[in-house]
This record gives structure tokens, sequence and C-alpha cells, in this order.
């Protein structure tokens, strides 16, 4: 496989390049409640035993031995384990996210979090991850936040499963239109125009379609292709320019959040490989 030549990822874009902060195991007090709070940074449990809540959005919801919470930053919320029950213990993970939107990955939730049921297919993510933590080989930080994203991606392939919906021919032709300039000034008033369809429209049936928005397809797509450039040894100026960003600093930034590299290091990564 050549991964240079792969298809805009809007998953990839939607968890951004997040940054591991901390990793614990932690067994919450039975009895003991902290008060409602928030963090700027998002959250990830994964509960290992016990019985507990989750108090948000006005209501407390149940949590049990298996369960998988993920706060995004700033969602007020407490958890506490049941009285009277074995307490809760977890795994938990702190992170902030360079590439999304307000610091949290886009697969939140509106309320602010995510609740799935079953963990077995996460723990080996969390033991390689402790693994590399209590080992303190080099790379040991790199390796754990490697891990903590691939936590992320196996919890978001559970929330999106692969649309089985034939992709609708107007959004297949916006999506080739796109792909064919590319490198040009597109826009969603010229993709409005040229298809005869509101913006509002497109929004909606593009993203059911691709699960991202055109301009943001736009943009991955740019991305893959400047990566061509770049492993052909171009300057990251003329390969802003040749995938039509004309912000050469834009493109450096956006290209840090969908592959999580600047440009440049991009190019040394390419030249030892």
């Amino acid at each position: 496989y050549y991964i240079g030549d792969a298809t805009p990822d809007p998953l990839g874009e939607e968890l951004g390049a997040p940054v591991l902060l901390s990793f614990s195991r932690i067994e919450n007090a039975c009895g003991v409640q902290t008060e409602p709070h928030t963090h700027l940074y998002t959250e990830l449990f994964l509960f290992t035993a016990g019985e507990g809540y989750l108090s948000a959005n006005g209501a407390d919801i149940s949590l049990r031995a298996g369960d998988v919470l993920l706060i995004g930053p700033e969602k007020k919320h407490r958890q506490f384990s049941a009285e009277g029950q074995v307490p809760l213990t977890y795994f938990g993970f702190t992170a902030v996210f360079t590439g999304a939107e307000a610091q949290r990955p886009g697969i939140l939730s509106e309320e602010g979090y995510v609740l799935l049921h079953g963990n077995e297919d996460l723990m080996p993510l969390v033991e390689a991850c402790k693994a590399e933590l209590d080992g303190k080989k080099a790379g040991c930080y790199a390796a754990a936040n490697a891990c903590f994203k691939l936590l992320l991606i196996k919890i978001a392939r559970r929330l999106r499963p692969a649309p089985s919906a034939p992709v609708p021919p107007l959004m297949a032709d916006v999506r080739a239109y796109i792909e064919r300039h590319f490198d040009e000034a597109v826009t969603l008033d010229d993709l409005c125009g040229r298809f005869y369809i509101n913006k509002s429209s497109l929004l909606h049936a593009f993203k059911a379609a691709f699960g991202t928005s055109p301009i943001r397809y736009l943009n991955a797509y740019r991305i893959e292709r400047a990566k061509r450039y770049l492993e052909n040894d171009a300057r990251v100026t003329e390969a802003a320019l040749s995938v039509g960003f004309s912000n050469p600093v834009y493109f450096a930034e956006l290209f840090r959040r969908h592959t999580g590299l600047t440009p440049s290091g991009f190019k040394k990564l390419i030249r030892r490989a």
C-alpha cells in the first residue's frame, strides 16, 4: 500500500492530532462525590470494575465495568461510585487536540460526551500504552500517544460504521469536481451555483455521503496532493501554491492538523524512509 496516495479521510480530520497529557489507573472511593466541574482537556475512561454514575445534563447516567466514557473539554460533569457497591475502577486518559475545532475531537456528540458499552477490544491498547510508559524506552511517549490515537479510532468506528447506502449521483459529481479542481479557488458558492443546489442542502447531503463538508474534503484532498510534491523535494511554499493554497502559513498549519507533522517535518521523515 502506498499511503501517500490515500483519499481524504474525514475521520482523521475529526480526530485531529491528539496530545496525550496523562495516563492513570484510578479507583473512586464510595460515598465521595466531587462537585460538578469542567476541564480544558478531553477525558477518556475505560471502566474495569464497579458501578457508579455520570452526572451530566441534569441526569445521573449509570456506569459499570466494561463501559467507555469520553468527555469533552468544558463539559460540566462528575462521575462517582454507587453507594454500597464495588467502587468504580478505571484507566483514565487526558488529552488536548491540536487539530480539532475548539480543542475537542469531532466524534463527540452534541451532548459533549460519549458513552459506549463494552471495552474488551480496547483493553489491549490500554495495556500497550501502560507497557510503553512503564518501560520508559526511547520514544515511549510518542508510542503512548499513538496507542491513544488508535483507541479513538476504534471508538469512532463503533460510533460511525461505514455507510451502506450508495453515494447519490449528485454528491459523487460534486466530489469529482472538487478532485479535478483542487488547485483552484473552489468555494461553497461556486459549488452551489454549478450544481444548482442551495448551501444548506449541499452541506447536509455531502456530509451524509462523505462524513465531512465539501470545503474540508477539498482541504484534505489538497493536503494529500501536497504530500506528493513534498516527496519530490518541492519547497513548502511551492507545494502550497501548487495545490491551491495562497497562504503558506495557513497551509503549514492545516498540514500539521491533518498529519501531525509540519511540511518540513514530513520532508525530513520521507528522506529518512
